[in-house]
């Protein structure tokens, strides 16, 4: 029970790094601006112009916990749809022995 556990929670941490690594934008370079999450946005950055008059530069950053819950939710539907696909498409090649594929 606990080794199924683990490999759930395995599996569930690759989805979502994956998922997160995908979604990944660093337009720094840019317009100054970092985000990553899917499919919300967990963390955004935004850098903006240099105030010469302040001598400071503009900045903003949030955190989304909720967002973050929603998008780890997400990753183990992903994950859940893809078991029950593969369990499916195993079970289904194991029956068809005589090598005709039915359609459902």
């Amino acid at each position: 029970m606990m080794k199924t556990a683990l490999k759930w929670l395995l599996y569930t941490t690759v989805v979502f790094l994956a998922l997160c690594a995908l979604s990944y934008q660093n337009d720094t370079d840019n317009d100054g601006s970092l985000s990553f999450g899917f499919p919300l946005v967990i963390y955004h950055k935004a850098v903006y112009v240099f105030l010469v008059a302040t001598n400071t530069i503009g900045q903003s950053e949030e955190f989304h916990p909720l967002h973050l819950f929603i998008d780890i939710v997400f990753a183990v539907a992903v994950l859940l749809v893809f078991t029950t696909v593969g369990r499916w498409l195993k079970k289904r090649k194991h029956n068809n022995r005589n090598g005709i594929t039915p359609m459902f």
